[in-house]
């Protein structure tokens, strides 16, 4: 009875979303929509509607005699099994900590040499406290700081957790706000740094100046002391696009190469304008493209079709290209890309940073992952792998563009998440850290194996089972996939809050896609919103208990 509950509703459920669909072309279905009311996300009634929502679930949920078994646990996981995530500075070690007892979180650092399992931490802004002084929910949205003494910050504080944030100005030496030092009231903005007395920044300037999906079009260079009404627009898209966003390419020695502005006309599509003397140029990249980082004296893109620049200079889509940076700020239109990475039938690439002399990249490989260290040297590019564990995730966590280091995080089905450290120059590997093991996973074992599409394509995943697991259709089995927004799921580590792979004894099956993941380093360069984050919707299906 269950069973044929479950699938006449997901038949009902078919049949609604492609009847939905269709409709939603007609402006009849938009005007007859009971929902389109929540639209408007913060009104009292769409917030209590959501409440009364979430309520219903947490009833179901809280009702369930495990529920708080693995609340704890889940809980347990974020607060305090985990790694800290420690970004490497000049002035030394630092990152942005949240537990039990730092709610909203602290902005903390810690000598260079102080590698330790328990370092000494110093708080550099404490939001808690800031929450608390300020009557203000406070969330901290991130610094961008000024290169390269990187003292003067630019902080973005969420009220809430909004979208829009407002941006005051930092010291991040003296720990505290510069008095009458740049501040930008709440919006939704990005800002660049150009020079201690400079920013570039796209924001709501007025009416008229927000694109459809309520995001800047506009840009302007804002002097300090200079109020909003005097700042003056350098560049304006359409109201149609995604958004705009200020251009700075600066390399790892804090030097500007070019300023402008990044025009995202969809979430995936953008155009590039750099200011020039002679005024404004609109690179001839195609739209597909992105700048990701300046590195060994070259300008990197990535693109996400294929091109063809000129007769005899072809790329494909997924390849990393360079320009020699000279010739390219020399006369941008003409300057000759050359090849970095061409990913091959089952490769994308995952990462791509750079440290002061190299590149470092990591790529999925038949959605496995793998990480490489590149060098430019005598007019070409030269690539040597990093030996990190196979059969596993791995993502770069920091790097650092004043030498030649970096941390990567890597995670795995039946193993405890690992950060190792990484020298470039010396080519030196060590695991630095790990989170407590979670399950003992020896008796279990992680197979690759491949699905056929109904076009032939030949789909990996992975299949996590016990290793005495009878094939006999039996044996309870957690079936997981996704795919879109060219974002893969990777081998990680579930810890205990899922019930761990041991407890439960049950086979799971992942699938992952080889679409490859656009989530790149960016020297302070962010690409169009659409392809900084996205959220997405799943539909769950209840599980049998075991």
């Amino acid at each position: 009875m269950k069973t044929s509950l479950l699938v006449a509703t997901l038949i009902s459920m078919a049949c609604f979303i492609s009847t939905t669909l269709s409709q939603e072309k007609t402006d009849a279905a938009l005007t007859d929509d009971p929902f389109r009311w929540l639209e408007e996300i913060e009104v009292p009634a769409a917030v209590a509607w959501v409440r009364a929502e979430n309520e219903k679930t947490l009833g179901v949920l809280q009702s369930d005699p495990r529920y708080r078994r693995f609340y704890e646990q889940a809980l347990s996981i974020l607060q305090k099994d985990r790694i800290e995530d420690i970004p490497l500075k000049g002035r030394g070690l630092e990152h942005f900590w949240q537990d039990e007892n730092q709610v909203r979180g602290v902005w903390r650092t810690t000598r260079e040499s102080d590698r330790s399992q328990a370092p000494k931490w110093e708080a550099i802004l404490d939001v808690d406290a800031l929450a608390v002084a300020e009557n203000r929910n406070w969330v901290f949205r991130g610094a961008s700081c000024l290169p390269p003494e990187e003292r003067l910050c630019l902080i973005s504080l969420s009220d809430g957790g909004k979208d829009a944030v407002s941006i005051r100005e930092f010291d991040r030496t003296a720990k505290t706000f510069v008095a009458d030092g740049f501040h930008l009231p709440e919006g939704k903005q990005d800002v660049s740094w150009v020079d201690g007395d400079t920013l570039l920044v796209a924001r709501g300037w007025g009416e008229g100046t927000l694109t459809q999906a309520g995001y800047p079009f506009v840009v302007k260079e804002l002097k300090r002391a200079q109020s909003l009404s005097e700042a003056r627009e350098i560049f304006r898209g359409e109201p149609t696009d995604s958004e705009a966003q200020p251009l700075v390419l600066r390399d790892n020695d804090g030097h500007i190469h070019a300023t402008g502005a990044v025009r995202a006309i969809s979430s995936f599509e953008s155009e590039y304008v750099v200011f020039r003397p002679d005024g404004p140029v609109k690179l001839n990249l195609p739209k597909k493209a992105e700048i990701v980082t300046l590195a060994c004296g070259r300008l990197l893109v990535k693109l996400d079709e294929d091109w063809a620049p000129s007769e005899d200079n072809r790329f494909t889509a997924g390849s990393v290209i360079s320009y020699d940076l000279d010739e390219w700020r020399q006369d941008p239109l003409r300057a000759k890309a050359s090849l970095v990475f061409q990913p091959g039938p089952r490769q994308a690439l995952s990462e791509l940073t750079a440290t002061k002399k190299f590149l470092i990249l990591t790529i999925l490989e038949n959605v496995q992952s793998k990480a490489f260290v590149y060098k430019h040297a005598q007019g070409a590019w030269s690539a040597a792998p990093i030996p990190l564990p196979e059969h596993t995730g791995v993502s770069l966590s920091v790097t650092y563009d004043e030498a030649d280091r970096a941390m990567f995080t890597v995670s795995s089905y039946l193993g405890p998440t690992s950060v190792w450290y990484f020298d470039a120059e010396s080519k030196r590997l060590e695991e630095l850290k790990k989170t407590p093991s979670a399950f003992d996973g020896s008796d279990h074992v992680v197979e690759q194996l491949e699905a056929t599409s109904r076009d032939g394509t030949a789909i990996p995943y992975f299949l996590v089972r016990p290793k005495n697991a009878r094939f006999d259709g039996a044996i309870p089995t957690l079936l997981h996939g996704y795919g879109g927004f060219q974002v893969p799921l990777l081998p990680s580590d579930l810890g205990p809050g899922g019930g761990g792979f041991g407890s439960n004894r049950a086979m799971r099956m992942s699938l992952r896609t080889c679409a490859g993941a656009a989530s790149l380093a960016h020297n302070g360069i962010k690409p169009p919103r659409g392809q900084r984050s996205r959220r997405h919707g799943m539909i769950s299906l209840p599980l049998p208990r075991t």
